[in-house]
């Protein structure tokens, strides 16, 4: 175990475990700051992550496949507008179907990102490229490319109606709030055969190569069972997705993209990116944080929320400017980072009862100016066993979230986060446990709402001192109306 993991041994609770990983590390400064790059590698996908020193303190910014410099991108909107979206001829999956077939053991990763250990998305591109003569996207990023395939293409597809050379893709997911990262890989599909496992040809970091690695069943193993990713299924696009500034439709720039982090490449701080500035691109947590999920996985917590309680979330909005769709959004800002990835895998109250978050005050490097600061307050004023009770709920969400039990009362419950100061006044709610009901949750959050909407008269203003004041609560405001715009996709 390197130097690093032995004084800081807390790191190893943001690995990915769901394989037989071998991690290593790069410590390097950029932009007056340090920083610690974690590569991990498996037999057949590999994955980084990229933390920030405060003081002596390590602390997650971001994860996927590869921890990507990337460049300006043409927006969708522009593409679609010129005809250019749209998935690509039936001849063309022909094409990649036969040549993703030709380039077993043949094609070498060797040259792209990390000498073929973090080369999936590289490796895609690079077999449709050899079939077509153009680029698809210039992303290395698991997690970037399902966002273009989606923004482009629209929702996955049935894996039924996904042709042979189209793509098969589990996107990284991770959040620094959720802690263990779950690293994604994409690869193509083969034909459908009767009654056998589809084949998926896919680049193996062990071997940097392209291989015949995996058939759908254990795909399905691997990353959704296993992982809990989404496994989402795509035809090849008919344009290249993200364009660097200044080249054409389909040209190719190795150098665009597939830039490792190392030293002594810069880092930019909080803001959009510059023309030509170098740039970590937005993936599930963003380095200012602005978003705590992305735009597919919004599309699949509005999704679930519209299909387990779509008739309660529109009587409660009815005669109100709080839409169905601002209220998942809300969610989405909310809580959805903890449980979006568990929409699979666990049952619906279950989903609604472990949203017990939020340790500000008690979790180091924070605090509270609002009552309870923290557990000791908490436990001051109301006592050992109301303490003692949220304490173990909170231990509950934290089993979930594979932490160690804390002797922490959490400050935030409900999936909309009903706040722990409001027990001085509503102490029902939580002594009673009814953040466990998705009514009163809902029942909480729309009062709130209106009571600040008729003090403001202004559905933005209304949203943003729902959150609170100041600078935080004007990025909750734009944030929860981004995901009301992606939440009425779904």
């Amino acid at each position: 175990m390197s130097s690093v993991f032995t004084q800081h041994p807390e790191l190893a609770d943001y690995l990915d475990t769901t394989s037989d990983y071998t991690n290593t590390t790069a410590e390097f400064e950029a932009d007056g700051k340090r920083w610690l790059l974690v590569t991990q590698k498996s037999e057949e996908s590999g994955g980084q992550i990229l933390f920030q020193y405060f003081g002596d303190q390590l602390l997650p910014v971001k994860a996927d496949t590869i921890i990507d410099l990337n460049p300006s991108r043409e927006n969708i909107d522009s593409l679609r507008a010129r005809g250019l979206v749209g998935p690509a001829p039936e001849a063309e999956h022909v094409k990649v179907a036969a040549t993703a077939r030709e380039q077993v053991n043949v094609f070498s990763s060797s040259n792209g990102p990390d000498h073929g250990n973090l080369a999936c998305v590289w490796a895609v591109r690079k077999i449709v490229r050899k079939a077509l003569g153009r680029t698809i996207t210039r992303t290395d990023s698991t997690s970037v490319l399902a966002e273009e395939l989606e923004a482009s293409l629209g929702k996955s597809l049935d894996e039924s109606a996904a042709p042979a050379g189209g793509i098969v893709l589990s996107p990284t997911n991770w959040s620094s709030l959720r802690r263990s990262v779950r690293h994604g890989h994409v690869g193509l599909l083969g034909p459908r055969v009767k009654d056998q496992d589809r084949i998926i040809f896919s680049n193996s970091s062990a071997r940097a190569r392209w291989e015949q690695n995996f058939t759908l069943s254990k795909w399905r193993r691997k990353y959704e069972d296993s992982s809990g990713l989404e496994v989402l299924f795509y035809p090849i696009p008919a344009v290249a997705m993200a364009l660097v500034s200044g080249t054409a439709v389909g040209e190719d720039m190795d150098t665009a993209s597939g830039t490792i982090v190392a030293p002594p490449d810069p880092l930019a701080g909080e803001g959009p990116p510059a023309p030509r500035g170098v740039v970590l691109d937005y993936e599930i947590d963003r380095a200012a944080n602005e978003l705590p999920i992305s735009r597919p996985q919004a599309h699949k917590v509005a999704t679930w929320l519209k299909a387990n309680f779509g008739t309660k979330l529109e009587a409660a909005s009815a005669g109100t400017p709080f839409s169905v769709d601002l209220l998942c959004a809300i969610a989405c800002q909310e809580t959805a980072y903890f449980w979006v990835g568990f929409i699979n895998s666990l049952p619906v109250q279950t989903i609604v009862e472990r949203c017990v978050l939020d340790a500000s005050g008690d979790y180091p490097g924070t605090s509270r100016s609002v009552f309870p600061v923290n557990t000791a307050a908490f436990r001051n004023k109301l006592g050992d066993q109301f303490t003692g009770m949220l304490i173990e709920e909170a231990n509950k969400t934290r089993a979930l979230r594979n932490y160690d039990p804390r002797a922490w009362v959490y400050k935030g419950y409900g999936i909309f986060q009903y706040d722990l100061q409001y027990v001085l006044t509503d102490r029902t709610f939580f002594e009673g446990k009814q953040w466990c009901s998705f009514d009163a949750c809902l029942g909480k959050a729309i009062h709130e709402l209106k009571e600040k909407y008729r003090i403001t008269g202004d559905l933005w203003r209304a949203v943003r001192a729902y959150n609170g004041s100041g600078a935080s609560a004007t990025k909750y405001a734009n944030n929860v109306m981004t995901f009301r715009d992606w939440c009425a996709e779904a």
